[in-house]
């Protein structure tokens, strides 16, 4: 394939996806990410804190791989629904 047909393939596929797909595309060019690549996690989110100015509410995000193996944990005031916490 040469590039004018790999180009015109490319377009073909971002019109297919509708806008998220051009989005990410974009996003993703703007970035310059090293990888970028689908994959299977669970998401395990817990809420963490009592609410006091020395423990916060705040969400805690793990990510475990399909077989169990615990990938990545993190933290932050936003809840899984997307809103901040207020507590």
């Amino acid at each position: 394939m040469d590039s004018d047909q790999g180009l015109a393939f490319q377009d073909q596929v971002v019109s297919k996806g509708g806008d998220m797909k051009l989005n990410v595309m974009h996003e993703l060019q703007r970035r310059n990410p090293l990888i970028a690549k689908p994959i299977r996690v669970i998401q395990v989110v817990n809420q963490v804190g009592d609410g006091s100015e020395e423990n916060p509410v705040q969400f805690e995000y793990s990510y475990f791989s399909m077989d169990g193996q615990k990938l990545a944990t993190t933290f932050c005031n936003v809840s899984p629904e997307g809103e901040q916490s207020s507590v």
